[in-house]
């Protein structure tokens, strides 16, 4: 008997060693083919933040707020400033691009050389993986402090069923230490584990694009309209675009969806800037720095349609009269 038990012990030991060795190569083989190959957008971006755990949003970044490319934000602003907050998920942060490069960024630049005789403030709050549950409370809880006179959202029109369960279960307590905690921790910064489950969603969407009944309707962006319309806020959703097989793609969802603020029809303005879809779009969803600058364009263009800003000539002429 107890050869037989030595002998099992052998054989579970090998095949756990089995196991670990080989998530271990497959890590080391990601994380290889994460420097070699620009399978990563965030690979060329000097200073990535760090994520850290949080208990109601499931994670973000350590040092918050944070607003890219800006530091020491005062929450007050004068009344002489006009002031955007952008939020969203990588594509708003601006995955592959520098701080300069991002629609936000586009925006400010757009906005401050019109010719206005006041300033425009526009502050990146993109936070990569963020889904509509996650800006909302991102918002309510921190952001909305910062009295912004508009906020610009780039969300899909859905977020998948189980996301509020499966991506924002908090962790264990910091103080209660368990191998469950350590396995979280493990995960949430394994290249491997990014990058097969990447593929998985990517697989999964492919084969469901139509199907309505893995997605939550609504989501949480009448929500963050509610919230806003209470301060008395405008609200601008960005429609998100992807690529596939070089062509511009918007899955079924996005394409009928009614959307609860005004919005940037992205695949339109794609479509008419006569940029093919590689000059557009980085690897399946990210925006190029040209990409960036036509989604602000056309967020100027949306702000000055539903009356949230006149143009200067606009307000010259009402001055004079």
């Amino acid at each position: 008997m107890k050869t037989k038990s030595k002998a099992l012990i052998r054989q579970v030991f090998f095949i756990l060693l089995t196991i670990i060795a080989f998530f271990f190569f497959a890590e080391c083989l990601t994380r290889l083919g994460f420097l070699i190959y620009r399978y990563s957008v965030y690979r060329n971006v000097p200073n990535y933040p760090a994520y850290t755990f949080d208990a109601e949003r499931g994670w973000k970044w350590k040092d918050q707020p944070l607003f890219r490319g800006r530091k020491n934000v005062p929450k007050e602003h004068p009344a002489d400033v006009y002031r955007i907050i952008t939020m969203g998920d990588s594509c708003t942060w601006g995955g592959g691009v520098k701080a300069d490069q991002t629609f936000s960024a586009e925006l400010e630049k757009i906005l401050n050389e019109a010719g206005y005789n006041f300033k425009f403030e526009v502050l990146n709050a993109g936070i990569p993986g963020y889904n509509s549950r996650q800006i909302y409370l991102y918002l309510r809880n921190e952001l909305i402090d910062y009295h912004p006179n508009l906020v610009v959202v780039r969300a899909n029109a859905y977020d998948f069923k189980g996301a509020d369960e499966a991506e924002l279960a908090p962790p264990p307590p910091k103080n209660k230490a368990s191998v469950i905690q350590l396995f979280q921790r493990i995960l949430f910064k394994s290249r491997f584990y990014y990058l097969l489950k990447k593929e998985l969603i990517r697989v999964r969407d492919g084969a469901q694009t139509k199907d309505a009944s893995r997605y939550n309707t609504p989501t949480y962006l009448a929500k963050i309209r509610d919230l806003l319309s209470a301060r008395g806020t405008y609200m601008i959703i960005v429609q998100p675009v992807s690529k596939g097989e070089h062509a511009f793609f918007m899955d079924y969802l996005n394409y009928k969806r009614e959307w609860e603020a005004p919005l940037v029809r992205t695949y339109e303005a794609y479509i008419k800037s006569q940029h093919s879809p590689d000059e557009l779009i980085l690897d399946r969803v990210h925006p190029s720095a040209l990409g960036h600058r036509i989604i602000a364009e056309e967020i100027y263009k949306v702000m000055i349609e539903n009356g949230m800003i006149k143009t200067p000539e606009q307000m010259s002429n009402k001055a004079r009269d």
